[in-house]
């Protein structure tokens, strides 16, 4: 399993970018994007925010793509007020949901919708990598968010955990990808929905505390 998560985190978008391309011709094949859809949500229960950083196609995009083009400039707290990702959520998944009923039981047209949601991300995400970090999309995607909550409600997600070996050099807020300051969990499970358990906190760690 472990093996097969590698191989995805290395060519997820690439597996994405050829879909979408056969997709131009055939917008059937669109539709197993909605296991993007439901993903974060269903594994959120369970594992966190993982999906988003570790098998969704979109992010890998950012993580092997934008970040060569990224600004490295945290996300601005207002991207991170959960007031606007509840309301641009809201305002993409209502635009989702008309587009979809007026495709409903046609394939071709529900494909296009699926077509439309994801070049949409993938074109908003890089031109806020440009302005920003290559990650600040992760904050205000409606399938992230979704996932984000399912993860608050739920006392079964696994976790990263600081120790109290923490030294608070600070290189884990330097290096995560959206944000966060792993050393202020130390001692405590780092509970904030916005962690994506990527993984880059744990790997940079000098004194090995985040496990």
């Amino acid at each position: 399993m472990r093996k097969i998560l590698s191989w995805w985190k290395k060519y997820a978008y690439i597996v994405m970018l050829i879909i979408m391309l056969i997709g131009i011709f055939y917008p059937k094949v669109m539709l197993v994007f909605i296991i993007c859809m439901l993903g974060p949500s269903l594994t959120g229960l369970f594992t966190g925010r993982f999906w988003c950083g570790n098998i969704c196609p979109i992010g890998n995009f950012f993580d092997h793509l934008t970040i060569k083009i990224s600004n490295d400039k945290k996300a601005p707290s207002l991207f991170k007020s959960k007031y606007i990702r509840i309301i641009f959520t809201i305002l993409m998944m209502s635009m989702f949901s008309f587009e979809m009923i007026f495709a409903f039981r046609k394939p071709v047209m529900m494909g296009m919708v699926f077509y439309e949601m994801i070049l949409e991300a993938i074109i908003i995400g890089t031109f806020l990598s440009v302005i920003y970090h290559y990650r600040v999309w992760c904050h205000l995607c409606p399938m992230g968010s979704t996932g984000a909550l399912v993860t608050h409600l739920s006392n079964r997600k696994k976790v990263l955990n600081v120790s109290l070996h923490c030294s608070a050099c600070k290189k884990c807020e330097e290096k995560c990808p959206m944000g966060l300051a792993p050393y202020e969990y130390r001692g405590k499970k780092l509970s904030s929905y916005n962690c994506i358990q990527c993984g880059i906190c744990k790997t940079d760690c000098t004194s090995n505390a985040i496990r």
